[in-house]
């Protein structure tokens, strides 16, 4: 399917296929639990929200469709993945098929992704995806204990359905003037995206930190510094991020080195969050293959941020 440059809705068909099912995608967590409730999974045992639609995105759910419940996710942020179990026959593939010929009239082929013990086949428009995949058991070749399997054994056969909405939040007048005033510190790692920004979803986890990509800032692309008021961290790799220099606890620089893996260091912010009893997260900006390659970026992020660097002990790659 195309990237397209828009999040619009009415531009993307995978989101208009939520809307059509009316799954409220844009709505934040804290509604979504005061009008759904959070209930344990009958299979998989953890907490999520499950929001029946009428009608249902796809027949043959065996549950409504959930969203995940942890609390590293903001709950004033849209839920932003939703997955269900499709089943109608015995047959793997027969579920696989099902799903399939529900989605590709109005998404297209789709990409498949081979593997020794499952098929999947996947849309991609923007930031958004939607996924299946089943796990066939003439294809398992090793035999394992799976708990949610042992609670509800249609999970074998069934074909898993993965939405992620590719909701980023949208960047507001105040951070659109401090994109426009960034000024560059260094260029950094953009290994996972190309340079428009849209394959990637966003993290739940940091998702209140992310931005949709506003045309401005495709300069600021391979690139960490700060707007020209000191004010906001701004960098730009694997997804567009935009943090307010307030809420930054301090740096921190994890190294390992050479044994099994080859080493190399890691670039983090801790920032605060309001996500309840979690008190702070820490953010990836680059990596690097060099144990002591990002001590000085780190250190001069330090000073012009006025926040605290710790340079971590040294740890093995294994």
């Amino acid at each position: 399917m195309p990237v397209l440059p828009s999040g619009d809705p009415s531009e993307n068909p995978i989101q208009k296929a939520l809307d059509v099912a009316g799954l409220p995608w844009r709505t934040s967590r804290a509604e979504l639990v005061a009008r759904y409730g959070i209930r344990r999974h009958a299979a998989y045992d953890w907490d999520v929200i499950e929001i029946d639609t009428a009608p249902p995105i796809v027949d043959g759910l065996l549950w409504p469709l959930s969203a995940q419940v942890l609390p590293q996710f903001s709950p004033h942020l849209p839920a932003t993945q939703f997955s269900g179990l499709v089943r109608v026959a015995e047959d793997a593939l027969e579920n696989f098929r099902f799903a399939v010929n529900r989605f590709a009239p109005g998404l297209g082929p789709g990409q498949t992704f081979p593997s020794a013990n499952s098929i999947e086949l996947c849309w991609s428009c923007a930031a958004a995806r939607l996924r299946l995949l089943v796990w066939p058991p003439s294809m398992q070749q090793w035999t394992f204990t799976n708990p949610a399997h042992e609670r509800d054994p249609r999970l074998k056969t069934a074909c898993h359905l993965v939405i992620d909405t590719g909701f980023r939040p949208p960047v507001t007048p105040t951070e659109r003037a401090w994109l426009a005033s960034f000024q560059s510190v260094a260029r950094i790692q953009t290994w996972r995206m190309s340079a428009n920004a849209q394959p990637s979803p966003a993290g739940e986890d940091e998702l209140e930190y992310v931005r949709e990509p506003a045309s401005e800032a495709a300069p600021l692309f391979g690139s960490v510094g700060f707007s020209a008021d000191h004010r906001a961290l701004i960098f730009y790799g694997a997804q567009l991020y935009l943090i307010a220099v307030e809420d930054i606890v301090g740096f921190h620089v994890a190294r390992a080195l050479p044994a099994k893996g080859p080493g190399g260091a890691r670039l983090e912010v801790n920032c605060r969050t309001g996500c309840g009893g979690l008190e702070a997260k820490r953010l990836t900006i680059t990596e690097s293959k060099g144990t002591e390659d990002l001590n000085a970026l780190a250190a001069q992020l330090s000073r012009e941020a006025a926040r605290p660097c710790v340079l971590g002990e040294y740890e093995y790659d294994a």
